[in-house]
Parts: structure tokens; C-alpha cells; sequence
């Protein structure tokens, strides 16, 4: 049969889907104990030349103190060094970090002598781990100096003491996926399998029987009835009489078929115009 594959366009609606991470801020939430961190300390109008303690809240820190750095040392030292951001590096020491020289007198909670004009100064190192840290209080925290090794200042008849101030904050944030949907139109290509007329050129269902190419009969001002063979158009008298007309022309005398249907064989009949 004479088909043919055809290329034809069409239209579709596509649903693209997409996910999407939105984050929203929640706020602000109080971090509630101070990080690890080298605190610069100057103490002044103490007793010359006696043992100091030195007290962080109410905890003896002479262990976490080194009095051979000046206040030059901590301001000039670059903003990479661990003198300025210690970080986490260490979080595991139990006295001060022997990196940075370790702890005056060789460490233990041994007393710190004031210098001759009744100053005490040095590095002291707050130390936050599981096992030792210090809150963060709204109000500060006092950092001493006596010359008794308990937290007393009724007993003591050297003193100094500030306060140190220090606070941080969590920024809180609610992470969620959230799913987006987007429908297209989009054009697409498909084939499509169609009937081709090859007498006319084109595509179709046209149906019906096919029509003889070897017999004519054709009306005009006059009939013509007739049947090819070969390459010889002949002329039958006999079948134009039996169809009631007068034939045009003359027989040819070529021998041919007796009558055009054997001449057509299943190709094609006799159809009359009136």
C-alpha cells in the first residue's frame, strides 16, 4: 500500500518541579559561658615586692597567668597570632599554654611577687573547656589580686580588682526545602503514518476502485470507445454498437482482444456517459 512516514509538530504541557533551601532568622540567643581567650592585665597600687593571688570570679588563677609580657607584647602582636585569637588551639591545657612560655614560676598556683612600684601585670589565660569555664555575667565578672590566697578581701591587706566584661551571641537560623512548580508549553515532533495518492501527489484517503490506464471512453460532441494494447489504440465497432452509439473513426485493423474487457483484464469495465 502506498503510505508514507509524515514529520507533523504538536503542542504539551510539561511540569518542571525544583527545590528550593530558604533559610529565615529566628533571632538571637545568649552564648552563656566565655570562650577561650588571652586577657592583657595590669593591677597597680599593690604592696612592693610581696606574693599576689590572683582570683577570675572566685577561682585561683595564678596557674593561668605568665607576668613576663607587656602591654606592647598583646597590642603589637599580629591579628593572626594565637596571643590574639587563641581559638581552640589550646583547649586542652591545664595551666598556661607552655606554646606562649607556660605559666610564671614554673606553674601550680605558686604566688606572684608585685614589682617595686606596686604593680602586677602580665597575660592571663581564660580557659574554656568541659572542665573549666567561666559564665557570662551582665554585670561582669571581678578579676583580683591579694596577697592571700583565698577570696577575702576583709583579710587582705593588699588589693586591687576590676572587673571583666565579655558577651556573645548565637544567630539563629531555621534552614527548610521548600518545593517549586512551573508548567511549560513546549512544541514536540512525532510522525504519523498517512495514505499517499500517488495519482495526484498527495496525501489522503481517497478509497474506492482503482481506474484501468489501458481503456478509455470518452463523451464529447461524439464517442469514442476503445482499447489499447501495446502501442496500438484500436477502435471496436462491435462494442460501440452494443452501447448504443455510432463509433467515431475507423477500425484499424490491427489485430487485437475481441473485447475490451479481456483487453483490460480485472483492470477496469465499460462505464456509459449519457
Amino acid at each position: 500500500m502506498p503510505y508514507r512516514q509524515v514529520k507533523k509538530k504538536g503542542y504539551k504541557n510539561v511540569t518542571y518541579s525544583r527545590n528550593v533551601v530558604n533559610e529565615s532568622r529566628l533571632g538571637y540567643t545568649e552564648i552563656p559561658i566565655h570562650r577561650p581567650k588571652f586577657i592583657f592585665f595590669e593591677f597597680q597600687g599593690l604592696r612592693a615586692n610581696i606574693p599576689h593571688w590572683i582570683f577570675f570570679g572566685n577561682v585561683l588563677v595564678n596557674k593561668w597567668c605568665n607576668t613576663s609580657f607587656s602591654l606592647s607584647d598583646y597590642t603589637s602582636a599580629a591579628r593572626t597570632s594565637k596571643i590574639k585569637e587563641p581559638g581552640d588551639t589550646y583547649v586542652n591545657a591545664t595551666s598556661f599554654p607552655a606554646a606562649q612560655g607556660g605559666p610564671t614560676n614554673g606553674g601550680g598556683n605558686t604566688e606572684l611577687v608585685s614589682a617595686a612600684d606596686g604593680s602586677l601585670k602580665g597575660l592571663f589565660y581564660l580557659q574554656s573547656n568541659a572542665s573549666l569555664n567561666f559564665p557570662t555575667n551582665t554585670d561582669g565578672t571581678n578579676f583580683s589580686a591579694l596577697d592571700v590566697s583565698v577570696m577575702d578581701r576583709d583579710e587582705a591587706l593588699s588589693y586591687a580588682a576590676t572587673k571583666f566584661y565579655g558577651m556573645g551571641q548565637y544567630e539563629d537560623w531555621y534552614e527548610h526545602t521548600t518545593t517549586e512548580y512551573e508548567t511549560r508549553r513546549e512544541k514536540y515532533y512525532y510522525y504519523e503514518t498517512v495514505y499517499y495518492d500517488r495519482e495526484h501527489g498527495r496525501d489522503g484517503d481517497y478509497g474506492g476502485g482503482q481506474t484501468a490506464s489501458s481503456g478509455s471512453i470518452s463523451v464529447s460532441n461524439s464517442v469514442s470507445i476503445g482499447y489499447s494494447y501495446g502501442d496500438t489504440a484500436q477502435v471496436d465497432p462491435g462494442l460501440a454498437g452494443a452501447a448504443g452509439l455510432g463509433p467515431v473513426g475507423g477500425y484499424s485493423g490491427i489485430t487485437g482482444p475481441n473485447s475490451v474487457n479481456s483487453g483490460l483484464g480485472n483492470r477496469g469495465g465499460v462505464s456509459q456517459v449519457m
